[in-house]
Protein backbone atom coordinates (compact mmCIF):
# COMPACT_ATOMS: atom_id res chain seq x y z
CA UNK A 1 0.00 0.00 0.00
CA UNK A 2 1.33 3.68 -0.86
CA UNK A 3 0.41 6.96 0.42
CA UNK A 4 -0.54 9.94 -2.03
CA UNK A 5 1.24 13.22 -1.67
CA UNK A 6 -0.58 16.06 -1.64
CA UNK A 7 0.53 20.13 -1.13
CA UNK A 8 3.51 19.95 0.05
CA UNK A 9 3.84 16.42 0.85
CA UNK A 10 1.01 16.05 3.58
CA UNK A 11 -0.27 12.24 3.14
CA UNK A 12 -3.35 12.22 1.69
CA UNK A 13 -5.52 9.38 0.09
CA UNK A 14 -4.35 5.58 -0.31
CA UNK A 15 -4.08 3.20 -4.20
CA UNK A 16 -5.62 0.98 -3.73
CA UNK A 17 -3.67 -2.10 -4.91
CA UNK A 18 -0.78 -2.69 -7.61
CA UNK A 19 -3.27 -4.12 -9.57
CA UNK A 20 -5.00 -0.99 -10.10
CA UNK A 21 -1.93 0.58 -11.12
CA UNK A 22 -1.27 -1.77 -13.87
CA UNK A 23 -5.07 -0.94 -15.44
CA UNK A 24 -4.66 2.73 -14.97
CA UNK A 25 -1.38 2.31 -17.31
CA UNK A 26 -3.11 0.34 -19.79
CA UNK A 27 -6.08 2.57 -19.89
CA UNK A 28 -3.63 5.87 -19.96
CA UNK A 29 -2.02 4.31 -23.07
CA UNK A 30 -5.35 4.15 -24.34
CA UNK A 31 -6.66 7.18 -23.16
CA UNK A 32 -2.96 9.41 -25.09
CA UNK A 33 -4.07 7.45 -28.28
CA UNK A 34 -7.51 9.26 -27.71
CA UNK A 35 -6.05 12.42 -26.78
CA UNK A 36 -4.00 12.60 -29.59
CA UNK A 37 -6.78 12.42 -32.12
CA UNK A 38 -8.55 14.86 -30.46
CA UNK A 39 -6.11 17.11 -30.69
CA UNK A 40 -5.25 16.23 -34.84
CA UNK A 41 -8.98 16.93 -35.08
CA UNK A 42 -8.74 19.93 -33.15
CA UNK A 43 -6.19 21.64 -34.71
CA UNK A 44 -8.17 21.07 -38.05
CA UNK A 45 -9.92 24.32 -39.14
CA UNK A 46 -12.73 22.05 -40.89
CA UNK A 47 -14.03 18.32 -41.22
CA UNK A 48 -12.99 17.77 -45.04
CA UNK A 49 -14.28 14.40 -44.70
CA UNK A 50 -17.80 14.99 -44.30
CA UNK A 51 -20.14 15.48 -47.09
CA UNK A 52 -23.76 15.31 -47.43
CA UNK A 53 -23.70 11.73 -49.48
CA UNK A 54 -21.31 10.31 -46.65
CA UNK A 55 -23.63 11.58 -44.06
CA UNK A 56 -26.18 10.01 -46.14
CA UNK A 57 -24.94 6.39 -46.43
CA UNK A 58 -24.22 6.65 -42.36
CA UNK A 59 -27.43 7.50 -41.28
CA UNK A 60 -29.06 4.83 -43.18
CA UNK A 61 -26.68 2.25 -41.85
CA UNK A 62 -27.69 3.78 -38.36
CA UNK A 63 -30.96 3.38 -38.73
CA UNK A 64 -30.90 0.50 -39.79
CA UNK A 65 -28.69 -1.00 -37.07
CA UNK A 66 -30.81 0.82 -34.59
CA UNK A 67 -34.03 -1.07 -35.94
CA UNK A 68 -32.49 -3.96 -34.70
CA UNK A 69 -32.00 -3.10 -31.24
CA UNK A 70 -34.67 -1.32 -31.29
CA UNK A 71 -37.44 -4.22 -31.89
CA UNK A 72 -35.64 -5.96 -28.96
CA UNK A 73 -38.54 -6.49 -27.24
CA UNK A 74 -38.61 -6.99 -23.03
CA UNK A 75 -40.34 -10.55 -21.58
CA UNK A 76 -43.72 -8.94 -21.96
CA UNK A 77 -42.94 -8.70 -25.83
CA UNK A 78 -43.09 -4.99 -25.70
CA UNK A 79 -41.00 -2.27 -26.50
CA UNK A 80 -38.26 -0.89 -23.86
CA UNK A 81 -38.43 2.63 -24.84
CA UNK A 82 -40.75 4.98 -23.55
CA UNK A 83 -38.76 8.36 -24.37
CA UNK A 84 -38.20 10.02 -27.61
CA UNK A 85 -34.31 11.17 -25.77
CA UNK A 86 -33.88 7.15 -25.23
CA UNK A 87 -33.80 6.42 -28.96
CA UNK A 88 -32.11 9.47 -29.96
CA UNK A 89 -28.73 8.76 -27.20
CA UNK A 90 -29.37 5.09 -28.43
CA UNK A 91 -28.89 6.25 -32.41
CA UNK A 92 -26.01 9.02 -31.49
CA UNK A 93 -24.02 6.81 -29.28
CA UNK A 94 -24.53 3.29 -29.96
CA UNK A 95 -24.36 3.58 -33.87
CA UNK A 96 -24.03 7.04 -35.28
CA UNK A 97 -20.42 7.53 -33.72
CA UNK A 98 -19.52 4.54 -34.06
CA UNK A 99 -19.84 5.11 -38.00
CA UNK A 100 -18.07 8.08 -37.05
CA UNK A 101 -14.95 6.32 -36.12
CA UNK A 102 -15.06 4.15 -38.75
CA UNK A 103 -14.40 7.17 -41.36
CA UNK A 104 -12.11 9.59 -38.87
CA UNK A 105 -15.03 11.72 -38.07
CA UNK A 106 -14.68 13.97 -35.17
CA UNK A 107 -17.64 13.00 -32.72
CA UNK A 108 -17.53 16.78 -31.09
CA UNK A 109 -19.43 17.41 -34.72
CA UNK A 110 -22.75 15.92 -32.81
CA UNK A 111 -24.62 17.88 -29.90
CA UNK A 112 -28.00 16.77 -28.54
CA UNK A 113 -30.54 18.93 -27.94
CA UNK A 114 -28.58 21.75 -29.42
CA UNK A 115 -29.65 25.21 -30.48
CA UNK A 116 -29.80 26.23 -34.29
CA UNK A 117 -30.63 29.16 -36.15
CA UNK A 118 -33.97 29.39 -38.21
CA UNK A 119 -36.12 31.51 -40.64
CA UNK A 120 -39.29 30.29 -38.53
CA UNK A 121 -40.57 28.07 -36.11
CA UNK A 122 -43.00 25.13 -35.97
CA UNK A 123 -45.96 27.31 -34.56
CA UNK A 124 -46.69 30.27 -36.93
CA UNK A 125 -45.90 33.70 -34.75
CA UNK A 126 -45.76 37.21 -35.23
CA UNK A 127 -42.28 37.12 -34.18
CA UNK A 128 -40.53 33.68 -34.89
CA UNK A 129 -37.41 33.05 -32.49
CA UNK A 130 -34.49 32.85 -34.36
CA UNK A 131 -33.06 29.64 -32.69
CA UNK A 132 -34.65 26.87 -32.23
CA UNK A 133 -34.25 23.53 -29.99
CA UNK A 134 -33.70 20.61 -32.16
CA UNK A 135 -32.99 16.90 -31.22
CA UNK A 136 -29.70 15.88 -32.46
CA UNK A 137 -27.73 19.10 -34.37
CA UNK A 138 -24.15 17.55 -37.10
CA UNK A 139 -21.86 20.82 -37.37
CA UNK A 140 -19.60 21.57 -39.90
CA UNK A 141 -16.45 22.47 -37.46
CA UNK A 142 -15.92 21.42 -34.19
CA UNK A 143 -16.58 23.34 -31.19
CA UNK A 144 -19.17 25.19 -33.97
CA UNK A 145 -22.62 26.08 -32.50
CA UNK A 146 -25.02 28.66 -32.27
CA UNK A 147 -23.00 31.50 -30.05
CA UNK A 148 -19.66 30.47 -31.64
CA UNK A 149 -20.07 33.88 -34.32
CA UNK A 150 -21.43 36.51 -31.65
CA UNK A 151 -22.41 38.50 -35.02
CA UNK A 152 -24.13 35.74 -37.45
CA UNK A 153 -25.09 32.74 -36.09
CA UNK A 154 -23.53 29.32 -38.14
CA UNK A 155 -25.95 27.29 -39.86
CA UNK A 156 -25.18 23.41 -38.42
CA UNK A 157 -24.17 20.83 -41.41
CA UNK A 158 -27.24 18.91 -40.33
CA UNK A 159 -30.06 18.29 -38.04
CA UNK A 160 -31.76 15.10 -37.29
CA UNK A 161 -35.81 15.60 -35.45
CA UNK A 162 -37.28 12.79 -33.94
CA UNK A 163 -40.62 11.80 -33.00
CA UNK A 164 -41.89 8.54 -31.15
CA UNK A 165 -44.78 6.61 -30.48
CA UNK A 166 -44.81 2.72 -28.29
CA UNK A 167 -48.55 2.62 -28.62
CA UNK A 168 -50.68 0.49 -30.62
CA UNK A 169 -52.33 3.06 -32.46
CA UNK A 170 -50.31 6.14 -32.96
CA UNK A 171 -52.05 9.13 -31.87
CA UNK A 172 -53.05 11.13 -34.52
CA UNK A 173 -50.80 14.64 -32.47
CA UNK A 174 -47.72 12.67 -32.84
CA UNK A 175 -48.64 12.31 -36.75
CA UNK A 176 -49.05 16.03 -37.02
CA UNK A 177 -46.34 16.87 -35.13
CA UNK A 178 -44.00 14.77 -37.71
CA UNK A 179 -45.51 16.19 -40.53
CA UNK A 180 -44.43 19.57 -38.48
CA UNK A 181 -40.91 18.56 -38.46
CA UNK A 182 -41.18 18.16 -42.05
CA UNK A 183 -42.67 21.45 -42.83
CA UNK A 184 -39.92 23.22 -40.20
CA UNK A 185 -37.42 21.65 -42.46
CA UNK A 186 -38.31 22.89 -45.50
CA UNK A 187 -38.67 26.36 -44.42
CA UNK A 188 -35.54 26.47 -42.91
CA UNK A 189 -33.64 24.33 -45.43
CA UNK A 190 -31.05 27.04 -46.34
CA UNK A 191 -30.18 27.11 -43.29
CA UNK A 192 -28.26 23.50 -43.29
CA UNK A 193 -27.00 20.95 -46.14
CA UNK A 194 -29.87 18.41 -45.50
CA UNK A 195 -32.49 17.42 -42.57
CA UNK A 196 -33.62 14.16 -41.49
CA UNK A 197 -37.09 13.64 -39.73
CA UNK A 198 -37.29 10.48 -37.78
CA UNK A 199 -40.64 8.94 -36.77
CA UNK A 200 -40.62 5.85 -34.43
CA UNK A 201 -43.84 3.86 -34.34
CA UNK A 202 -44.67 0.41 -32.90
CA UNK A 203 -48.46 -0.17 -34.46
CA UNK A 204 -50.21 -3.59 -33.61
CA UNK A 205 -46.06 -4.44 -31.74
CA UNK A 206 -44.64 -3.79 -35.08
CA UNK A 207 -41.66 -1.76 -35.25
CA UNK A 208 -41.49 1.04 -38.18
CA UNK A 209 -39.21 3.63 -38.49
CA UNK A 210 -39.99 6.30 -41.37
CA UNK A 211 -37.28 8.95 -42.10
CA UNK A 212 -37.48 11.85 -44.40
CA UNK A 213 -34.98 13.86 -46.26
CA UNK A 214 -35.12 17.15 -46.94
CA UNK A 215 -32.19 19.01 -48.67
CA UNK A 216 -32.61 21.79 -51.40
CA UNK A 217 -29.00 22.49 -51.54
CA UNK A 218 -28.45 18.77 -51.74
CA UNK A 219 -31.30 16.81 -53.06
CA UNK A 220 -30.70 12.89 -53.85
CA UNK A 221 -32.81 10.24 -55.59
CA UNK A 222 -30.48 7.62 -53.74
CA UNK A 223 -32.87 7.29 -50.56
CA UNK A 224 -33.97 3.04 -49.87
CA UNK A 225 -33.24 0.55 -47.19
CA UNK A 226 -34.88 -2.51 -46.75
CA UNK A 227 -36.33 -2.45 -43.26
CA UNK A 228 -36.64 1.07 -42.34
CA UNK A 229 -39.02 3.39 -44.49
CA UNK A 230 -37.12 6.25 -46.05
CA UNK A 231 -38.25 9.20 -48.61
CA UNK A 232 -37.05 12.02 -49.79
CA UNK A 233 -39.37 15.25 -50.20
Amino acid sequence: MQRLPYGRGEPVGTVVSSQLSVVSENTWKQLSVGAACSMHNADSSSNPRLSVPLLDQMVKSALGSLYDDLKTTNPHGVSWYRREQEVVSLFAFGHLVRLFFSHSLDTALLTIEGRVPQACGKKPKAKPKLRGQRDLVIWSQRLDGYWRNPDIPINPFAVIEWKLSTSNATDSRIHAEHEEDVEWFKKNSECMRVGYAVFVRWPNRTLNITCKRISKIAPSDDWASDQVTLTSV
